[in-house]
């Protein structure tokens, strides 16, 4: 439950982050995409982080 109601947290801030992205792209996407290229590895780094200290791994989701 605890895992799903992060998932749910983290899906919304990145929908809102996404808007504000979008609210950007839409006029300067070469300006604001290498920074967010740039993050993605440290996001995911850090969601996958917990996950697997957790010992839980993909293929138990399926």
């Amino acid at each position: 439950v605890v895992w799903a109601l992060s998932v749910a947290t983290i899906i919304s801030a990145t929908n809102g982050l996404w808007d504000i992205f979008w609210g950007f792209a839409q006029n300067e996407l070469i300006a604001v995409l290498p920074p967010n290229l740039l993050l993605l590895p440290l996001f995911a780094r850090w969601l996958i982080g917990p996950v697997r200290r957790r010992g839980l791994y993909w293929r138990e989701f399926h």
